[in-house]
């Protein structure tokens, strides 16, 4: 039900914009449907299993890295991530990066947003997810290949 409603999504969004790549519209859908009130269940389950995490990189530190919940939706308790290796995290698009530094989500230091399963199903939903998203990228290469000739690869040498 849910990779299905990603599937509409990724192919309007393929007629709308063919040059965004998967891994982009996934984010922004994933974005789009945390900050709505949910009107279906697959935003209430979304809502349920994805966390907005940040990625703390901090000066001090030079190279090492943190990693602290942000916001859990809806709000819940704290999660230690410092300890979780090995999961699978995807960034936030650019824009949810700006309305959340804009909103004062974060105050010090410099770091990537970035989305987490809030559970061992949370993290499932979202490899499944990426998963999809970059099998429609490689038909999508396919495709691209499949249309070309030999004679687009002769120029004046």
């Amino acid at each position: 039900m849910i990779l299905e409603a990603f599937s509409r999504y990724l192919l309007a969004s393929d007629r709308d914009h063919p040059e965004r790549p998967s891994k982009e519209v996934l984010s922004l859908w994933l974005w789009d449907r945390l900050r709505q009130t949910p009107t279906d269940n697959i935003g209430a389950v979304i809502r349920c299993e994805v966390l907005i995490c940040r990625l703390e990189c901090r000066a001090e530190d030079a190279g090492s890295s943190r990693t602290r919940e942000i916001m859990a939706l809806p709000p819940g308790g704290g999660i230690d991530l410092d300890d979780e290796a090995g999961d699978f995290k995807m960034r936030l698009p650019r824009q949810a990066e700006q309305t959340l530094e804009r909103h004062n989500v974060r105050t010090a230091g410099q770091g990537v947003y970035y989305f987490k399963g809030a559970s061992a199903s949370g993290r499932k939903l979202l490899k499944s997810l990426w998963e999809y998203s970059q099998s429609f990228e490689q038909q999508r290469w396919s495709r691209f290949l499949h249309g070309l000739k030999a004679s687009d690869f002769q120029g004046p040498y």
